[in-house]
């Protein structure tokens, strides 16, 4: 996560905003908005996907900001697969607690 903290900070900085400037446009505080920055919060694709709009760039334009040249496009959107998978992974794992939490308030 530390690496797309970082191109979200390169980004924000190409363009010239602070971070208050994108906290008040996701709604969200300064200081969660840095931790995204630093890579400190796990974030989903749909912040992410939100983010990138706040930029006026693709999911994939962001992922790849500030890539070495070379990089070809399929291998962020190989990046972005990767984070879908694992995004995916998340929300089954939070269906199983989920329903794990109902069954045991259903036993008491």
């Amino acid at each position: 996560m530390k690496t797309i903290g970082k191109r979200i900070r390169a980004v924000r900085l190409a363009k010239g905003c602070t971070q208050r400037q994108i906290a008040q446009q996701l709604d969200i505080t300064v200081p969660a908005y840095s931790k995204i920055e630093l890579g400190l919060t796990d974030i989903n694709l749909s912040r992410l996907a939100q983010i990138a709009g706040v930029f006026k760039l693709t999911l994939a334009e962001l992922a790849s900001f500030g890539n070495a040249p070379g990089q070809s496009e399929a291998d962020t959107e190989h990046q972005l697969a990767q984070l879908e998978k694992e995004a995916d992974r998340l929300q089954k794992k939070v269906i199983e607690l989920y329903g794990q939490l109902q069954i045991s308030k259903a036993a008491k």
